[in-house]
């Protein structure tokens, strides 16, 4: 009796006759099959890289348009900036003048007030 008989027999007889006799695959069956489970992988594979790729294209065009945004109210921002310095300039220029104005005729009232 060979060792393979011998160990079948002592499963079957521990297992109540419950053991499926194993049979080794056919090569050629084997390979085709293994090819077709690496197929579907590559398949999968290719896929997932295809989503991938949509997906970061879709997030990018959405990073433009948040760019874009962005640029827009920072322009906002800056032409902001740039009236308030306007309108601060003007005023300030305004109120210097009278001022100074103010402070040439108060000195000419107190030159005036020296000269009698």
């Amino acid at each position: 009796m060979n060792m393979a008989n011998h160990i079948a027999e002592g499963l079957a007889a521990e297992f109540g006759g419950k053991v499926i006799d194993f049979k080794p695959p056919n090569p050629e069956e084997e390979v085709e099959r293994l090819a077709s489970v690496h197929r579907q992988a590559e398949g999968r594979y290719r896929q997932r890289a295809a989503d991938t790729r949509r997906s970061m294209k879709l997030k990018e065009a959405g990073f433009r348009v948040d760019e874009k945004a962005e640029i827009a109210r920072h322009k906002a921002a800056m032409e902001l900036i740039a009236e308030q310095r306007a309108n601060n300039r003007e005023i300030g220029e305004r109120a210097l003048a009278a001022d100074e104005k103010l402070a040439r005729y108060n000195r000419a009232a107190v030159d005036l007030l020296a000269a009698e």
